[in-house]
């Protein structure tokens, strides 16, 4: 289960990352057009100098901006390399049509209840809690007499008698019972028990432990898997919004009701739209999956199913 989801986030880290680099090519590019209108209308009297100097800024932060992008995207397909010991330039990319669905069963304590029973570190964390009992009860067996049968044979052919006078044969068979019982072992016994004790009282408190972290998980993420499916069609909604509110603010700049910054702003408020709508999305995928992983029902299934909505013609750009 670790692997899978290891695997996912490898992948659409790299899918993130090409999306964002898209994004932050289209903000130079817009940005380096700016930069040429601002010059132009200073050229003709049309706009100040610092119009020119505000775009300037703008567009040498965006041209930063792109070449972190880059980094990023190179960086995050070294994971994918290593995973699969392999090289990639590109890959296949998610389609926007991918559903957005709440988690289900859509009640957070069934949830709970389903990883607190199947959560795999949960229940290593209880067999650890066994072994450590075993250990405490083999440990007070220390104090405890032990009995033992026995069968002892030994068969002695041609030996001699003590005068060396003459041979003979012996037969012997011996079966017993040895009881031992321990007097005093040094404190060896009690110390051995003191110890298994207190590794016991630390398995259970660990796995207590361990219980809350994987029930306090579970309902993160189930809200957050809850909330995404709404968040991520306003955060589509907003980047409608924030290119209307540019064409406007553009138009307003044209006829000089609008100053530059308020161009830039406009810009920026498109492109980092873009980018939570993107981020979310891919969130929305991993934290889907990291569920199913606390409730121990992550499997390749999982993989598979998302598998179907990849779509090898889609561009980022």
């Amino acid at each position: 289960q670790a692997l899978i989801l290891e695997v996912a986030e490898a992948y659409f880290n790299v899918l993130q990352a090409s999306d964002n680099l898209a994004t932050a090519k289209a903000e130079e590019t817009a940005f380096e057009r700016q930069l040429e209108q601002a010059r132009e209308r200073f050229e003709v009297g049309l706009s100040a100098r610092t119009d020119v100097l505000e775009a300037q800024a703008g567009f040498d932060s965006a041209r930063a901006a792109r070449l972190t992008a880059q980094t990023n995207l190179d960086v995050s397909f070294q994971a994918v390399n290593r995973l699969t010991n392999s090289y990639y330039e590109r890959l296949d990319g998610i389609s926007h049509d991918l559903p957005i669905l709440p988690p289900n069963p859509r009640n957070m304590q069934e949830w709970v209840d389903i990883a607190s029973q199947q959560n795999l570190d949960l229940s290593a964390a209880r067999l650890s809690v066994d072994s450590a009992g075993q250990a405490l009860r083999g440990s007070r067996g220390g104090y405890a007499p032990s009995v033992d049968a026995f069968v002892r044979y030994q068969d002695n052919r041609g030996g001699s008698n003590m005068s060396g006078t003459g041979n003979f044969d012996t037969r012997v068979t011996q079966i017993g019972v040895e009881l031992s019982v321990p007097l005093y072992t040094g404190g060896a016994t009690s110390s051995r028990v003191r110890e298994s004790t207190y590794r016991l009282n630390q398995a259970e408190f660990s796995s207590d432990a361990l219980l809350r972290r994987v029930v306090e998980s579970t309902r993160n993420l189930y809200r957050t898997v809850t909330s995404s499916v709404e968040e991520i069609d306003a955060r589509r909604q907003a980047i409608l919004s924030a290119k209307a509110a540019l064409d406007a603010t553009e138009t307003g700049y044209e006829v000089g009701t609008r100053n530059v910054v308020d161009v830039l702003d406009a810009q920026r408020n498109l492109f980092r739209a873009v980018r939570d709508y993107n981020s979310l999305r891919y969130n929305y995928i991993i934290n889907n999956l990291s569920l199913k992983q606390a409730a121990g029902t992550l499997s390749p299934q999982d993989l598979q199913e998302l598998s179907q909505w990849l779509n090898p013609d889609y561009d980022p750009d």
